[in-house]
């Protein structure tokens, strides 16, 4: 999988917030916000294909949690950004 070209998380009075560039009339109902870890996974993996595995692997690395939760957060990661379309 791979993070959508024309995403990109831009920080807003101190939010983190997915906006798709060049998109003249956005929906602002479906505003996505992303905290530190979200972000620091973004950057990760922008402009990358990756899998689950790679997004614990980088949870249990960066954070030394055990692989179990890592899984589990990379999930609810990448099902919150399929469901909003941007993978």
């Amino acid at each position: 999988m791979r993070i959508k070209k024309g995403y990109k998380v831009r920080n807003i009075a101190d939010e983190n917030i997915v906006v798709c560039q060049g998109t003249l009339n956005m929906d602002f109902t479906k505003v996505i916000y992303l905290n530190k870890t979200s972000v620091e996974l973004w950057n990760q993996f922008e402009g990358k294909e990756f899998m689950l595995e790679d997004v614990a692997d980088f949870l249990c690395s960066k954070y030394g949690i055990d692989s179990e939760r890592a899984v589990k957060d990379g999930q609810k990661w990448i099902d919150a950004l399929s469901g909003c379309g941007i993978l």
